[in-house]
C-alpha cells in the first residue's frame, strides 16, 4: 500500500514563540478587539500590563499612594465602560493615560490641593537647581514638586508626562487631545514660570 508523503503539521498557538515555545503577550490591538467583544479576560491583561505605569502617573499628581490607587481603579473602571468608544487611530496607552490624567486632576480639584499648595513665591531659590537642570538627578525634591503643582493644570500635566514619564511631544498631544504646537507652548510656559519663580526670589 502506498504511503502518503504529505507532511504532518502540528497546530501552534499564535501566542506561542516559534523558537522557544514560550507564551508571549498579545498586542494591545488584539486585546482591545477582544475587550470590545466583551472579554473581561482580555481587559484584565491590559490592566496587568499598564497598572504600574498608571499608579506611578497618578502618584506624580497627588503624592499619595492610597489616593493614587483609588484614581487608577476609577480610571480602569472608566476605561472598561468606555472601551467600545475607543477609536484605534490613537494608541490604547495614550487613551488610557488621558483617562487617568483626568481622574487625577479631578481628585486634585476635590481635595483643593492645587489652591492649597504653597505659593511658588514662598520657595527659597537656593533650595532649587537651575531651571535647565530641574529634572536631572535621581528625581524631583519636595520643593520642586510643590512648585510644579502651582502651575496651571495643562502646564503641570505636560511637565509630568514629558519629564517624569519620558513621553515625547507627539504622545503628549495624543494624551491631551491637542496639537503638538500646543504641547510645546504648555512646556515652554511651564519652564518659564518655574524660572520666573526662582528669579523673583533671588
Amino acid at each position: 500500500m502506498a504511503h502518503c508523503n504529505r507532511p504532518i503539521y502540528k497546530y501552534r498557538s499564535p501566542f506561542c514563540c516559534a523558537n522557544f515555545g514560550e507564551q508571549i503577550m498579545p498586542s494591545d490591538k488584539d486585546l482591545v478587539y477582544l475587550a470590545k467583544q466583551g472579554s473581561k479576560g482580555a481587559f484584565d491583561k491590559l490592566v496587568k500590563k499598564y497598572r504600574d505605569q498608571m499608579l506611578a502617573l497618578a502618584y506624580d499628581f497627588v503624592n499619595d499612594y492610597e489616593l493614587a490607587g483609588d484614581i487608577v481603579q476609577e480610571g480602569f473602571i472608566n476605561a472598561y465602560r468606555r472601551i467600545r468608544d475607543f477609536e484605534e487611530r490613537a494608541k490604547f496607552s495614550s487613551w488610557l493615560y488621558r483617562i487617568v490624567v483626568n481622574a487625577a486632576l479631578d481628585a486634585l480639584r476635590k481635595k483643593r490641593q492645587l489652591s492649597a499648595a504653597t505659593d511658588v513665591n514662598d520657595i527659597n531659590p537656593d533650595d532649587l537647581p537651575a531651571v535647565t537642570s530641574l529634572f536631572a538627578g535621581d528625581g524631583p525634591d519636595d520643593l520642586l514638586l510643590t512648585a510644579i503643582k502651582a502651575l496651571t493644570e495643562n502646564q503641570q500635566t505636560a511637565i509630568i508626562l514629558r519629564y517624569f514619564h519620558d513621553k515625547d511631544i507627539y504622545e503628549i498631544a495624543e494624551i491631551l487631545a491637542c496639537s503638538e504646537s500646543t504641547v510645546r507652548v504648555h512646556l515652554h510656559r511651564a519652564i518659564r514660570n518655574l524660572g520666573d519663580s526662582i528669579t523673583r526670589n533671588k
